[in-house]
């Protein structure tokens, strides 16, 4: 597991903040690397159900990318609601039971018989999942000094990646290999053997995780003090430079409101990464399932490192915006590059690699932003909000690209859109002077 080290301002770290990070990210930092993975393989595995689909039941582009935008239809609207629901009971049960409960909902996709049950199950499963996000970065919130949050919510979000690393592949595998096997297909097993472990992972953080720093009995007296401590100083600090932020107030906050509109154009790139990528190799002349899961781990590899070196580089200066402005534009530099050179494979994937690289880079950054300025309740709240705001853009992207897909031909047009989206949020980013205000005003 990645050690987090001292950011370099301090001399150094004393004994018992060794300590204690290395705890936290032995103990903390895997089982939330497991539920984001867990929570992004559920959500993106129908990208290799598409072909089977189509073949199964007719679904075109525009179907499969209307079923894709209704997850984040009720995921949008059940964001904040949820957030501030769980956010007055144990974080440790919550959590357990959303685990529990989309899993549950994840394997039942085994039972799509036509675009009706395929679209309910997405809605309920965006309903199931709601609030995950947020929660977690809360809930870390309250585990983590500032200076260690870029660097672990690139850890819990290089989840978002490996699924695709590791998931792509497996979902190849079990396409091609569990095919017919007691009178399922491929797809049916799929749904139904990447959903389970997502159950037996809510009965594990029911048994591992703690609500509190100081009710964790794997950490000693000084390690709970100082830990405790430092939270509860920042969480002091902020609340004496903004005062108590209410909901209704960090809704107009324009700082929030021009990150979620960045996180929005982020999502429509990262997910056209999530759940066009299978088809967009497929289509370059590559059939079998199993060569596309493997040639779909490339760009998403290139996203995970990228990440984790982004986020330290991060940390270390505590400077996020313009390190988000310049993977932005790296990033609709290489949609550009596979849009252009979309018929030849070798120069599609690594536009589509560096593309990748640039926008994962970015996920880190956003999160980590409202944290500078938001302590207690609120950070849940900024960050639901946030998190509401940005998946906009995969709410309505999905099907801006089926449709782009199907009246265009080819993918050509769709990562042209991919481009423009990406260079319009470095644009974004460069201009929201509102958030860099807040930054300066808690120094």
């Amino acid at each position: 597991m990645h050690e987090l080290s001292a950011p370099p301002f301090e001399p150094a770290m004393a004994d018992v903040e060794k300590r204690t990070i290395r705890k936290l990210v032995a103990r903390v930092i895997p089982i939330v690397l497991l539920m984001m993975f867990l929570a992004h393989l559920d959500r993106t595995n129908v990208a290799f159900a598409a072909k089977e689909l189509e073949r199964e039941f007719g679904f075109t582009a525009t179907t499969f990318g209307m079923g894709v935008s209704l997850f984040f239809a009720t995921y949008v609207l059940l964001a904040v609601p949820s957030t501030l629901l769980l956010r007055r009971g144990s974080a440790r049960i919550w959590l357990s039971r959303i685990l529990i409960v989309w899993g549950l909902v994840s394997a039942s996709n085994m039972f799509v018989v036509g675009e009706n049950s395929f679209y309910a199950l997405r809605l309920l499963l965006g309903a199931t999942e709601a609030g995950f996000i947020p929660f977690v970065l809360a809930f870390m919130a309250d585990w983590l000094p500032e200076q260690y949050r870029a660097r672990v919510t690139s850890i819990f979000l290089l989840g978002v990646p490996l699924s695709g690393v590791v998931g792509a592949p497996i979902s190849g595998l079990i396409l091609d290999h569990a095919d017919g096997k007691l009178g399922l297909s491929g797809w049916q097993w799929m749904f139904l053997s990447e959903g389970i472990p997502t159950i037996l992972c809510g009965l594990v953080v029911m048994r591992v995780l703690t609500d509190q720093p100081k009710d964790a009995p794997w950490l000693d007296a000084e390690e709970r003090a100082w830990l405790q401590g430092s939270i509860d100083a920042e969480n002091a600090a902020k609340l004496k430079a903004y005062g108590k932020q209410s909901p209704f107030a960090l809704i107009a906050n324009p700082a929030i409101l021009l990150l979620g509109l960045c996180y929005a154009m982020t999502g429509f790139g990262t997910n056209g990464i999530a759940f066009f990528l299978p088809q967009i190799i497929s289509e370059a002349g590559f059939q079998s399932n199993t060569v596309v899961g493997l040639l779909t781990a490339i760009p998403l590899l290139a996203g995970a490192i990228s990440m984790m070196i982004v986020s330290q580089i991060a940390d270390r200066r505590r400077e996020y915006r313009w390190i988000a402005v310049i993977a932005f534009t790296a990033s609709g530099i290489g949609f550009l590059l596979a849009s252009l050179f979309l018929n030849s494979p070798v120069i599609a994937l690594t536009g589509l690699a560096l593309a990748s690289a640039g926008i994962w880079s970015t996920l880190p950054l956003l999160l980590a932003m409202p944290m500078q300025i938001l302590s207690g309740a609120a950070v849940a709240t900024g960050i639901a909000i946030l998190n509401a705001l940005g998946n906009i853009g995969p709410l309505f992207g999905p099907v801006i690209t089926g449709i782009a897909r199907d009246e265009s031909g080819n993918y050509a047009l769709p990562l042209a859109i991919f481009s423009g989206v990406i260079f319009m949020a470095a644009i974004s980013m460069a201009m929201n002077n509102s958030y860099q205000k807040s930054v300066n005003h808690n120094k």
